[in-house]
């Protein structure tokens, strides 16, 4: 009876922190997104009219490519967690999904290039690319830093 007791604690715990990661990873994904709607919108000094008529249709583009990159990212788990227990028809069709994801995200951005003209000035979509690319350097290079002081700071007996 004390084992399943047990055994019952050790599945709540195991759930909550799985749990807890997971509104954890979601909490930080919406810190980013968040910040990169305030980081794109002074970017591009957008107008109220033109934020009215532009966060939609990002927005729209976002959701769409996210779910782009999402399918690759499963496709490429596949192999991270098997690289030495795939038969060639698998790598072949894994490396086949894989430009075909590359393909539908190049699709999905000549179709909202030509969205975003309609509702910004082409300035101010060149504007747009360049912020993204700014945005995705500046997270990566926050990762980076992140990781290089916590590197710093393991000391060399705490590998014991």
């Amino acid at each position: 009876m004390k084992t399943k007791i047990l055994l019952f604690i050790i599945f709540i715990i195991a759930g909550l922190q799985t749990t807890i990661a997971q509104n954890d990873r979601a909490n930080r994904r919406e810190q980013i997104r968040a910040q990169k709607v305030a980081f794109i919108t002074s970017e591009l000094q957008l107008t109220v009219d033109e934020a009215q008529k532009f966060w939609p249709v990002y927005n729209e583009f976002d959701a769409k490519r996210e779910k782009i990159l999402e399918n690759r990212r499963d496709y490429l788990q596949k192999y991270i967690k098997n690289p030495d227990n795939l038969s060639d028809k698998e790598y072949e069709k894994l490396s086949d999904d894989v430009v075909k994801t590359q393909l539908d995200e190049a699709k999905l951005v000549e179709e909202y290039h030509v969205k975003f003209k309609l509702v910004l000035p082409a300035k101010k979509v060149v504007s747009l690319y360049k912020a993204e690319f700014q945005f995705k350097n500046k997270l990566l290079k926050q990762i980076r830093d992140k990781a290089r002081e916590n590197k710093d700071n393991v000391r060399p007996d705490d590998n014991k």
